[in-house]
């Protein structure tokens, strides 16, 4: 008998500093945000604010940077690398960034926060011209022009079909400057193409000189940057990235990253993470639409797309399908820094594995595997241990979950605890592997009736 007292105070001790490891990483992410809230709360339209340490910018040739203590700011301009620290417990670091960038709008600017371990290039105007390929739609063909009138020369006659390079656009959009396969150039009546992508995205092209600018994004509304993943000490640590919020305005707004452009049309937050082979954004209001290797992808709350990246640069590879984001990482987020209040969509996404037809997801699991459950018929999933907590959500037949914890609910059943945030009673899943070794874990406040 002693020595199993004398293993089980071995076990516990050795289980203390993981658990006052993990109560600290909510303590910092809350000094950060305690820091840059009021330290950025001013920063102008294309400057940069330095929020919480570590941060280390690099000027561009011939600027000069003072960016070293919470609240000092320099213009975006200025700033060609941003470089940012993942959350170290032990020096109460974690790295914090606030930018406002006027993007394409005249008044109201974007805001960017970066967190965490990011590295971010400011590509500014070194970004090319976006263009949308195009086919035409019309079985009589379409003709090409020299000027956008319908008594200009006629230069070539595309027929049904033939593909084009859209490459700009007169102001009003009725006319489309266009790239023939054999790189000549003309006009096209945009009634006449079917093009991928949205056309408010093309530079304004002066029919009189026919020339285009090299480039039309202003500092900070285009870069290239990595994040660090699998990086957070603990579960409540927010994984690193950078949130976007948009304003409402009727305008669309572009932004450009790691050859990805992002473009809104209405209020709209997402966060982004990026390594070598991929790209993510994730949606948490709103809609973006992504565009990569010709291909659109929209985004609505709730969900993510996955950009298949080349040594962090879009190739060939066209976007994944949009998938529900992983919540748990989302709802963690320092979005109390961001100028408006936003309320994170639930979803199963990283929660939930969807069943599969004819598959018993519980036979391949050993009685020492992890505990895993899963539904024989619709589940409910509440917010807490207990029939008094609302409903979040619903399972299917063949859904199945790993639950991190388990405790007698208010209803006098057991609870497994899938999340946070889902909690399955016992008797509506079957349940296999070491789920007795779970912990026992607090229920959250029952929540009070109106």
């Amino acid at each position: 008998m002693r020595k199993l007292v004398v293993i089980f105070l071995c076990l516990l001790a050795g289980a203390l500093p993981a658990v006052a490891q993990a109560d600290s990483c909510p303590a910092v992410v809350q000094a950060a945000m305690n820091a840059t809230l009021p330290a950025c709360h001013n920063t102008g339209r294309d400057q940069v604010c330095f929020g919480y340490a570590p941060v280390e910018a690099v000027p561009r040739a011939e600027a000069r940077l003072t960016l070293a203590a919470p609240g000092d700011t320099v213009n975006a301009a200025d700033v060609q690398t941003l470089r940012l620290g993942a959350m170290n417990l032990d020096a109460q670091a974690w790295g914090m960034v606030l930018a406002r960038i006027s993007a394409n709008l005249p008044e109201d600017g974007v805001t960017l926060l970066a967190f965490g371990e990011v590295e971010l290039d400011n590509a500014g105007l070194e970004v090319p011209l976006v263009t949308l390929p195009a086919r035409v739609k019309w079985r009589t063909g379409a003709n090409i022009r020299t000027l956008p009138a319908a008594e200009a020369e006629v230069v070539a006659v595309g027929n049904l079909g033939v593909p084009l390079l859209v490459i700009g656009r007169t102001a009003d959009g009725a006319w489309l400057w266009v790239q023939m396969s054999d790189e000549r150039l003309g006009w096209v009546a945009a009634e006449l193409l079917q093009i991928e992508g949205n056309t408010d995205a093309l530079v304004v092209v002066d029919p009189e000189q026919q020339a285009a600018p090299n480039a039309i994004y202003g500092p900070l509304q285009a870069f290239t940057f990595r994040s660090g993943i699998n990086d957070t000490p603990c579960p409540t640590a927010p994984p690193s990235g950078i949130l976007i919020q948009t304003p409402a305005v009727d305008r669309l707004i572009l932004l450009w990253t790691n050859g990805v452009l992002l473009m809104f049309q209405q209020a709209a937050t997402v966060f982004l993470q990026a390594q070598p082979d991929e790209l993510a954004v994730q949606a948490l209001e709103g809609t973006v639409e992504v565009y990569a290797a010709n291909q659109l992808r929209t985004v609505a709350a709730g969900y993510k797309v996955r950009v298949p990246l080349d040594n962090f640069t879009v190739g060939t590879t066209v976007p994944r399908l949009p998938e529900p984001y992983v919540y748990a990482d989302m709802r963690v987020l320092p979005l109390s820094v961001l100028p408006r209040e936003v309320v994170v969509p639930v979803s199963l996404g990283g929660v939930i594995i969807p069943g599969q037809p004819s598959v018993d997801p519980l036979t391949a699991v050993d009685p020492e595997d992890a505990c895993t459950v899963a539904a024989f018929t619709e589940a409910r999933l509440r917010s807490g241990p207990g029939t008094n907590y609302p409903i979040v959500a619903r399972i299917q037949a063949g859904d199945s979950a790993r639950p991190d914890g388990r405790i007698g609910g208010t209803d006098g059943v057991l609870w497994w605890r899938l999340s946070p945030d889902f909690w399955v009673r016992a008797d509506a899943v079957y349940m296999a592997g070491a789920c007795h070794t779970l912990p026992i874990v607090t229920a959250p406040p029952v929540p009070v009736q109106p």
